[in-house]
């Protein structure tokens, strides 16, 4: 649970307890009819403001916050593809798995982007980077536009800007120690591009 959403708990906390005190407080000096009309004018006003509340926390934007890490390429187990429906699913029954572990169709290996870069699954496209690596890639699967930027082009909780899918039982084993597909010299720098061919 974040900071602002343990304040604000806490502030609601604080007010629920001032009304109670309030209350006791009046009960001591005014009339039944007086205390039940302010406290419902009391409870009405703090209503208001727990609904602000939670209206900020949930409206709030989605960023990438402190992740400028595009050199970063993480990797995805290709056995988490489980529905035989999906296109996803018949592009790896066409696939095989490289020296490296990678699952490729045609020598390109299957990542996984946003869809901020406009491509579908089973598209070819070309990754650039910013140290003038490029390489060839078939789209396999899309990110989830809740778990990437404003851009819908980075994961945010890494930097990636495309997934590799993997058999892990065959994967690098450089790229399994450093968690960074990046560790081949062929796919590091930062991504800058990626455009379908």
């Amino acid at each position: 649970m974040s900071n602002k959403k343990i304040f604000n708990i806490g502030v609601i906390l604080c007010c629920i307890i001032l009304i109670e005190f309030i209350i006791i407080a009046c009960l001591v000096t005014k009339e039944p009819e007086v205390i039940i009309q302010e406290v419902e004018v009391i409870k009405e006003v703090e209503i208001i403001k727990e609904i602000e509340i939670i209206k900020e926390i949930e409206v709030q934007p989605k960023t990438v916050t402190s992740i400028d890490n595009y050199d970063f390429k993480s990797y995805m187990p290709y056995t988490a593809i489980t529905s035989k429906s999906s296109k996803q699913w018949r592009l790896q029954q066409d696939a095989y798995t490289d020296e490296n572990g990678f699952r490729c169709i045609d020598d390109a290996p299957l990542v996984a982007v946003g869809t901020g870069w406009g491509l579908s699954v089973g598209d070819s496209a070309v990754v650039t980077c910013d140290n003038g690596n490029s390489f060839n890639i078939i789209v396999g699967d899309i990110k989830a536009d809740k778990h990437t930027d404003t851009d819908n082009k980075t994961t945010l909780s890494n930097g990636c800007r495309c997934e590799f899918i993997v058999d892990m039982s065959a994967l690098n084993k450089s790229i399994k120690k450093l968690g960074n597909v990046a560790a081949l010299e062929k796919y590091n720098g930062y991504v800058i591009d990626i455009k379908g061919e």
